[in-house]
């Protein structure tokens, strides 16, 4: 069956096998290099004249029982997940310098038209130009996909259609901070610019196109040595400009208002926890809007130098997939990673999920929890078995689904691969 898949999906698509030579040929370098390094002092690079060099590799086999996550549309399906990457880096005194790139290949054995490629390249500045003024500067272009049957193409419409929804994203962003980092007071400055355009499905997608712009300065006042209080205001100025003038014409600005504190190895924690309230107003008159509470917690507790659990909490507003004008999301999780030694570790999850669909009628709870089990053969080589669950329940019951997954993962190490799953 699987030599079967292999032969449809190089008829169906001529760049398949090159993708599959390409992204081996990348993951034996980076698992040479890898192993070339094992010895050094800095484990996992290699340096290259003033550069380090920081190869990735995470590469995953597995079972998915529902890709198109929904029950009225169930299709199982054999998985291969190929995500090779890496990091030039360029130190000098305070300041660090980043190019970054990472490529996922994700084929679906079972539904050939679902296989992608996608390509994330991002640069990364620290520049300390004294003790009481940094920036940081960030800029990143994506070429991805929404998977059928999520985002904007949930329910039957993948039915409709033959091929994931394609996109681009630019980014660009940075920040400006005030004050020594043993200053009584700091001042932070964050902006970002984030363009996402559609490539395929035009006359369905080309609407959701969005140019957002997120200016939010925060203060934080130090009250003990390692614990600050904090103050933040949030402004995303969010505009469809292909939509104006649709009944789908979502356009507006957010805004949050926060307040919170933040410490780091009190009690063996870390943590940042920030509460506040937030509105949403529209352009559209026929778009209704609306103020709520928010909040953001994220705690990590270490009770062993070898064991941390981390606790997070969110609720906050975003742009729309599909239903209604935004989405409020709350959502609770907690974390616990243990290593067992040297060789074995674990790390098991859950995560409580409640979608609003601002606008619409429909709103949903999801409950996701998973398992990995990690064997360490070497720094540099990493063997993984995991499996996740996850259950939605909707007020509109067409989009219920329960979805099992099993993976069997090989990878260079677990930072790697945790920098690997954050950057897309």
């Amino acid at each position: 069956m699987a030599v079967e898949d292999y032969e449809s999906g190089i008829k169906k698509n001529p760049y398949f096998k090159a993708r599959i030579i390409v992204s081996l040929c990348l993951s034996l370098c980076a698992t040479y290099s890898f192993g070339a390094n094992e010895k050094r002092t800095k484990p996992g690079y290699i340096p290259i004249g003033p550069f380090d060099l920081f190869p990735m590799l995470d590469i995953r086999q597995g079972y998915d029982d529902n890709i198109f996550r929904n029950d009225l549309n169930k299709k199982p399906s054999w998985v291969t997940l190929i995500r090779p990457g890496f990091q030039f880096a360029l130190e000098r005194a305070l300041n660090r310098y980043a190019l970054s790139y990472g490529m996922q290949s994700t084929i679906f054995w079972d539904s050939p038209p679902d296989n992608f490629v996608d390509h994330l390249l991002r640069g990364d500045t620290h520049i300390e130009l004294n003790r009481r003024n940094r920036f940081d500067f960030n800029a990143q272009l994506l070429y991805s996909h929404y998977q059928r049957g999520t985002y904007f193409s949930q329910g039957n419409l993948i039915n409709a259609i033959n091929e994931p929804d394609q996109f681009h994203t630019y980014e660009l962003g940075g920040r400006y901070s005030f004050g020594a980092e043993t200053a009584r007071g700091q001042i932070t400055l964050d902006v970002n610019y984030l363009d996402l355009q559609f490539d395929n499905h035009l006359e369905r997608t080309r609407v959701r196109n969005r140019q957002d712009l997120t200016l939010s300065p925060s203060f934080f006042a130090r009250i003990f040595p390692k614990t600050s209080l904090l103050a933040q205001f949030e402004y995303v100025q969010i505009d469809y400009p292909d939509a104006a003038g649709t009944l789908v014409d979502a356009s507006g600005d957010k805004m949050r208002y926060l307040v919170g504190a933040t410490w780091q190895q009190t009690a063996k924690t870390t943590g940042i926890v920030k509460v506040g309230y937030l509105q949403m107003n529209f352009d559209d008159p026929r778009q209704k809007s609306f103020s709520d509470f928010t909040w953001e917690a994220d705690i990590k507790w270490r009770p062993l130098s070898y064991s941390s659990i981390v606790l997070q909490a969110v609720r906050n507003v975003f742009p729309t997939q599909g239903f209604g004008n935004s989405i409020v999301v709350q959502s609770y999780g907690v974390d616990w990673e243990h290593e067992w030694g040297y060789h074995f570790a674990t790390q098991a999850g859950v995560n409580w999920r409640d979608y609003d669909n601002k606008g619409s009628r429909r709103k949903d709870e999801m409950l996701t929890t998973g398992l990995e089990l990690r064997y360490r053969l070497r720094s540099w080589l990493n063997f993984g078995l995991s499996y996740s669950y996850s259950d939605l329940q909707s007020t509109q019951s067409t989009f219920d689904f329960q979805r099992n997954v099993v993976m069997f993962s090989i990878f260079t190490n677990p930072s790697a691969k945790r920098y690997l799953q954050n950057i897309y």
